[in-house]
């Protein structure tokens, strides 16, 4: 190793990605494409009991939901109420997207 070669940081290695949508190869650097960050939280407004909800009942409406979640792993029920995913896209994915999505509730919206 020279003088000149310490001083000198090695590249990055190339990083892959896929468009999640179609499976084109993306290209980090080269401006082709987007990286979509999608947040989904349940129902943010605070629960609405009106005065027909006693002590008791209320107490038996709570115990009732929670043995509801007995079957599900704790995994589940965080997937349930907060979900955070990052998708990556070609210009053209992007593009189809953007316009439109949420999609327009056929089985499939890949166009």
């Amino acid at each position: 190793m020279t003088a000149s070669d310490e001083h000198t940081s090695p590249s990055p290695p190339e990083v892959e990605l896929f468009c999640h949508r179609c499976g084109r190869i993306l290209r980090p650097g080269k401006g082709n494409w987007y990286e979509v960050r999608i947040e989904a939280v349940c129902d943010p407004a605070s629960p609405h009991f009106d005065d027909s909800y006693s002590g008791e009942s209320l107490a038996d409406a709570v115990e009732y939901a929670i043995e509801g979640m007995e079957d599900y792993s704790d995994l589940e029920l965080a997937e349930q109420v907060y979900r955070r995913m990052v998708v990556t896209l070609c210009r053209r994915c992007y593009r189809k997207w953007i316009e439109n999505p949420v999609g327009d509730g056929t089985a499939d919206d890949t166009g």
